[in-house]
This record gives C-alpha cells, sequence and structure tokens, in this order.
C-alpha cells in the first residue's frame, strides 16, 4: 500500500501538489486554437492532483488574456492554475 502525503510549503502556507505542469506561451494568436487545445489536453489529465503554470513572455498580441480566460472557464475544480 502507498501512502500519498502532502506536506505545507512554510513559505506559502499551500499544500503542494504531485505534478507542477509549466506552459510556456509567447504571442501565440496565431495559432491559438492550437494553443488552447494543448492546454485543455493538459487540464482533460485523468488526475487532479497537479497545478498548471501558464508563463508569458510578455506577449504584445492579446494571446494571453484569451487563454487566461479559456483556462478559467475550462478549470476542473481540484486543479490550481497560476498564471505569470
Amino acid at each position: 500500500m502507498t501512502a500519498i502525503m502532502h506536506f505545507k510549503d512554510p513559505l506559502i502556507g499551500i499544500l503542494m501538489v504531485k505534478a507542477s505542469l509549466v506552459w510556456l506561451n509567447y504571442n501565440s494568436m496565431r495559432f491559438i486554437d492550437i494553443a488552447l487545445r494543448s492546454i485543455d489536453s493538459v487540464l482533460n489529465l485523468d488526475f487532479d492532483d497537479y497545478e498548471l503554470i501558464v508563463v508569458d513572455n510578455a506577449s504584445s498580441d492579446g494571446n494571453f488574456e484569451v487563454i487566461k480566460k479559456h483556462v478559467k472557464e475550462h478549470r476542473p475544480s481540484g486543479v490550481r492554475v497560476w498564471s505569470i
């Protein structure tokens, strides 16, 4: 039998997750449909003990707002999403 243990990070006081997925973005508006499908594939994983970190590198084409809205509307309840 495997025990799953969660540890609190004393610096930020949140439960640590099993996996952190980092999704990088920069000016993806030309292929926003592909970008959103890629994010959906992460949000539709079979388990919910993970966090998705969407990192934008100062995009100038407005895609990051589209991505943030999409993630907010499609995020499973047990998944934490960070946008930076």
